[in-house]
């Protein structure tokens, strides 16, 4: 029955700083200016190609401050296991 409450509780951090990770990437994609992303659309890109040659890596300049602040929250609320 330990491992069984264990996995639960894992499964619930899971969700539950999912979710959180999940919001800081959404205002991190939000951070990134629309005209740049308009402009690489203007020079021929694909949706594709601007997603992940424009976005994503200016989206991690926005996103790493905040996740690194998850897993330290993460980090110290894990003993509650």
């Amino acid at each position: 029955h330990e491992v069984y409450g264990f996995f639960l509780a894992v499964i619930t951090f899971a969700i539950v700083f999912g979710a959180f990770a999940a919001n800081v990437l959404l205002g991190a994609m939000r951070a990134v200016p629309h005209a740049q992303l308009e402009t690489a659309q203007a020079y021929g890109m694909s949706r594709r190609q601007v997603f992940w040659r424009i976005l994503v890596p200016q989206m991690w300049l926005y996103a790493l401050p905040g996740l690194s602040n998850l897993w330290v929250i993460l980090i110290k609320a894990t003993p509650l296991l």
